[in-house]
């Protein structure tokens, strides 16, 4: 097999992975559709085993009701990503020894896969477990953070100095506070049991703290309430750390003359505050919280895409950025 040449990935490959990064930014938004339209469980209740998944009650084409398809949508979906995650693998491949860091990247995305759909499987059978719902949305978002450097490398967009140790160490904390940020929505969302028996009986986080942003039942970070308060609490005290951390970041990434990203990085911090302070201002809404949940994939994209530039840059640029 003829390797392909080593100055610049092939034009197939540079596709192949923006498509996948695509669909995996897509997967993140369809789940949320799935989860603020009550269709998680659209295949099968919990306990349904095989019926459920990796079957669509107990078949593999779904029936014509709304939730049922809408689910199906999503594995659909995933089932699509896996195909393209493939071809950049088998593409990545054929680019033999010259391209290591870019085949290291396509195996990791790929076995990313693997605990995705465990854990998707999981989330069906357990009848939307809050905390199977949060580790489902934290493996998408590092999904889409492999695919955002590896589409970065495949454009060139590597290049350029690294960042100094203390700038990409910020980096680092705050793709760190913004995941433990997400991860925490995703265990908030996950108490709403959206779809399932006795949701009446058992309201979410979402509204735990009433009306009130950035206080909370009249206080500012009032623990030990009851387990919903905790719960929004706990989203609330990572949000505050991760905003501090991104601000941070983009105020330095300003003064090492990249104020181009750390302005990007301001207005989807800023919109993504807004959007959360309006859900609960405005009470729950589906639109809202899909919004919310959007603004904060790009919000991740752009931190990531930062963190990748800041500690995969090279000051020499005698080798092409994305084989670095």
């Amino acid at each position: 097999m003829r390797p392909l040449p080593a100055d610049e990935p092939p034009q197939r490959l540079r596709v192949l992975i923006d498509a996948a990064l695509a669909a995996a930014f897509a997967l993140v938004v369809l789940g949320g559709v799935v989860r603020v339209s009550d269709s998680g469980l659209g295949c099968g209740a919990a306990g349904a085993g095989l019926h459920g998944w990796p079957l669509c009650r107990g078949g593999l084409v779904p029936s014509g009701q709304l939730h049922t398809i809408l689910e199906y949508s999503h594995r659909f979906l995933a089932t699509a990503l896996v195909l393209l995650l493939l071809a950049v693998l088998w593409t990545a491949l054929r680019g033999g020894r010259g391209r290591p860091m870019m085949l290291w990247a396509a195996i990791a995305a790929l076995a990313l896969i693997v605990p995705q759909a465990l854990l998707g499987a999981l989330t069906v059978e357990k009848g939307l477990s809050p905390g199977l719902v949060a580790a489902h949305l934290a493996v998408a978002m590092l999904l889409l953070g492999v695919l955002v450097a590896m589409a970065m490398a495949a454009r060139g967009r590597l290049g350029g100095e690294r960042g100094s140790p203390r700038l990409r160490a910020l980096a680092l904390i705050a793709c760190g506070l913004l995941l433990a940020t997400i991860t925490a929505g995703g265990l908030v969302a996950g108490t709403e049991r959206h779809g399932t028996p006795g949701e009446e009986q058992a309201p979410g986080a979402h509204m735990a703290c009433g009306p009130d942003f950035p206080s909370c039942n009249g206080a500012f970070l009032p623990y030990g309430e009851s387990e919903m308060v905790d719960i929004q609490l706990a989203h609330r005290t990572a949000m505050f750390a991760a905003v501090a951390a991104i601000a941070a970041l983009a105020a330095a990434l300003g003064r090492a003359g990249r104020g181009g990203l750390a302005l990007a990085l301001i207005y989807a911090l800023g919109a993504q505050v807004g959007l959360g302070a309006l859900i609960v201002w405005a009470g729950e809404s589906a639109l809202l919280v899909l919004a919310h949940l959007t603004m904060a994939s790009l919000l991740w994209l752009l931190v990531i895409g930062a963190a990748a530039q800041l500690w995969f840059g090279s000051a020499s640029e005698s080798a092409p950025a994305w084989a670095r």
